[in-house]
């Protein structure tokens, strides 16, 4: 049981810890000075992990056999992504509206 515990905990900790754009959202966050920023950033992102982790061991995949609710949920889940594509699109085309610390970078000042 102890082996079985700590198999999961090890597979779940390699997993959770795979660089991706959460990770590097947070990690960005923390270089900029934003330590709360980023613990907050992580905070949800596992808190979205244990939400799905516990909908798959309650059972809702087996709704998916509805073929009804499939086909509509996939709808609905197209249509976020479509959504977040365009909005990810406009925001790209801003000049202003990037992700950028407020204050320049410069070199270090000589004496």
């Amino acid at each position: 049981m102890t082996v079985a515990l700590l198999t999961g905990f090890s597979l779940g900790f390699l997993v959770a810890a795979q660089v991706g754009p959460i990770w590097l959202l947070a990690a960005r966050s923390v270089i900029l000075g934003r330590l709360t920023i980023g613990i907050m950033i992580g905070l949800g992102a596992a808190t979205i992990d244990m939400a799905y982790g516990a909908l798959g061991l309650a059972g809702a995949g087996s709704l998916l056999r509805i073929s009804g609710l499939r086909l509509g949920l996939g709808l609905l889940g197209a249509a976020v992504l479509i959504i977040l594509g365009a909005l990810a699109l406009r925001n790209a085309t801003r000049v202003g509206n990037q992700a950028e610390p407020s204050t320049k970078i410069t070199s270090p000042r000589t004496p």
